[in-house]
């Protein structure tokens, strides 16, 4: 997920991920950036800013998240420490947990934290494919999967 200011339009563009499959993934995602996005903005009207990283760190976890996807470990700070990646997003979750209540979307944002247990569709589409070794069961699972999220007409 990328996120910039749009100069032009005096908003923010949040560029969200390609990788998920069902209606009930992008909910949740769409409920965290949104949590994310008042959270910020309340950080900020507080006066509160988030501490920059360097150019280096930021590209390296972007690389490391994109490899790993949540068994990733990120960098966090310029001696190099590491922590797994699961921790940061559910430290986020607890701090945008009081704002997705406000906004009505806190089932929604709950949502990510079984994502993180079950795993995202590329682990669940791996453990297809190694209980298979069969791609086209593979594609017929990801199907699968955003058949039995989209609502039915008349629902």
């Amino acid at each position: 997920m990328g996120v910039r200011p749009h100069p032009e339009f005096g908003t923010v563009e949040v560029r969200i991920c390609d990788g998920l499959p069902t209606l009930d993934d992008i909910i949740a995602m769409t409920a965290m950036i949104q949590a994310l996005v008042v959270w910020l903005g309340d950080q900020y009207d507080e006066g509160i800013y988030l501490p920059l990283q360097r150019y280096w760190i930021v590209r390296e976890n972007k690389w490391r998240a994109a490899r790993w996807a949540l068994d990733a470990e990120v960098i966090i700070d310029e001696d190099g420490r590491l922590e797994p990646l699961a921790e940061s997003i559910g430290r986020l979750i607890e701090s945008l947990e009081p704002v997705s209540e406000q906004l009505g979307s806190h089932a929604e944002l709950m949502r990510v934290r079984e994502v993180m247990k079950t795993g995202p569709s590329c682990a669940r589409q791996r453990r297809v494919y190694a209980d298979t070794g069969d791609f086209t069961r593979v594609v017929d699972s990801v199907v699968r999967e955003l058949r039995d999220s989209v609502p039915v007409a008349g629902d």
